[in-house]
């Protein structure tokens, strides 16, 4: 065995033996119970007449391979004007960019729009795409994080970078605010009018920058499922949306709605744009498919159902966990009805002590259940990520959710079990 094997597999054997669940992407988590947990949330995979209105539109393309290289070469096609005019058209912007991936949208700004002597203020659970773009960044050794959500704690870490760097009230340079609407991991809602209220209070107009990233709101929430920050009014005094595609559009792919000056510097200078080979016209022309069905009647019909079912399972995984000890069972205080918004997010994180114990359980039963541990989530908080789906029925959320309930009364015998040993 040489060094990198020997030193690799050491690696994974500790996070083993530590209690975490090794993904093995060579592998398919079984799959033939109802759809608790992909990302699918308005299911629209399950609709076949989608995949034959996209074929049509396919036959009608003259062309579909080929993305003839990185968009600052031969890359840029009609395709990538037409759906970038579609968007910016759409949510009334000065620009709009495509993006081959959420994370290449994140690396992209966050990467490569921060100039020398500017910083970045960030709540503390953004994803990891938006830390890895603001570590490869010219600002990379200013960034101040929040604790999650608090208005307060956020209040105080903004006046503490306006006092050490004064070079931001005297307009030399930009505080980037970086936020999600929807937290993958919490399903909870950014609390983002006190946000941008307190950034608008506190640092000058020319010296802001506020950065939000919907990837878990687009689609479930505002005008025709546009986002967040639409259904909240803010789109004129939030600078750059970002919008991945991969979750309620069911697709690949992501666009940015920024300023025309960040869109040509983009352009320009940043190198996960400038050095990855632009998406084919296929793609191209399946994001707006997507896109258009989540702002269609449809999209607005399944929006609906997932309302209820959101509330149907909250109503009944809370009775499940009566008489289970919070450290099996629970759910995070925030999870619910956001009192702001009057908004439910359709993802459940459960928190339990034994995540791997539950992840083997849920798989024994078909579902495609999968744990997360630190360092994917903070020490002490383990869990199982439930996502709700339209097309989830009735029998099938209660039937899920008497699993859930099994398993707990099953670890509350194994423990009196071991005490009576003891």
């Amino acid at each position: 065995m040489n060094a990198l094997t020997s030193s690799t597999t050491s690696a994974l054997q500790a996070r083993a033996k530590s209690g975490v669940s090794l993904f093995d992407s060579s592998r398919r988590l079984p799959s033939y119970a109802p759809d608790f947990f992909s990302n699918d949330y308005l299911s629209l995979s399950s609709f076949p007449r989608l995949r034959q209105e996209l074929l049509e539109r396919l036959n009608e393309s003259p062309h579909l391979f080929g993305s003839q290289g990185s968009r600052a070469l031969n890359g840029t096609t009609d395709n990538h004007i037409v759906l970038e005019k579609y968007f910016r058209e759409l949510y009334e912007a000065p620009a709009a960019m495509i993006f081959n991936s959420g994370y290449i949208a994140n690396l992209s700004f966050l990467g490569g729009v921060p100039q020398p002597g500017d910083v970045y203020v960030h709540d503390e659970l953004v994803h990891a795409s938006c830390h890895d773009g603001m570590q490869m960044s010219r600002a990379r050794n200013a960034m101040f994080s929040f604790t999650h959500n608090s208005p307060s704690s956020f209040e105080s870490c903004i006046l503490r970078v306006l006092e050490d760097f004064p070079q931001i009230s005297a307009g030399k340079s930009t505080m980037f605010i970086v936020l999600e609407s929807t937290y993958s991991m919490d399903g909870d809602f950014c609390p983002l009018q006190e946000f941008v209220a307190l950034v608008e209070k506190h640092v000058p107009p020319s010296a802001a920058h506020i950065v939000v990233d919907e990837a878990h709101s687009l689609g479930l929430c505002g005008p025709r499922g546009m986002g967040l920050v639409k259904h909240l009014g803010l789109e004129n005094r939030v600078h750059t949306v970002i919008h991945p595609l991969t979750k309620a559009p069911n697709f690949i792919g992501a666009f940015i709605l920024t300023s025309p000056a960040i869109y040509q510097y983009i352009a320009n200078y940043s190198r996960p744009f400038l050095f990855s080979t632009s998406l084919p016209h296929i793609d191209l022309i399946a994001i707006k498919h997507c896109f258009d069905t989540v702002i269609s009647p449809l999209g607005a019909e399944q929006r609906e159902l997932l309302h209820l079912n959101t509330h149907l399972f909250h109503r009944l995984i809370l009775k499940a966990f009566i008489g289970i000890p919070r450290t099996i069972l629970t759910l995070p205080d925030q999870s619910g009805v956001d009192q702001a918004t009057g908004l439910i997010s359709p993802i459940f994180p459960i928190l339990t002590s034994r995540p791997v114990s539950l992840q083997y359980f849920l798989n024994a039963r078909g579902y495609t259940a999968q744990s997360f541990t630190f360092p994917v989530v903070p020490r002490g908080q383990d869990r199982i990520r439930i996502v709700i789906h339209a097309n989830n029925t009735e029998d099938d959320i209660r039937t899920f959710v008497a699993f859930i309930r099994v398993w707990g009364l099953q670890q509350l015998d194994l423990g009196t079990n071991i005490e009576a040993k003891l």
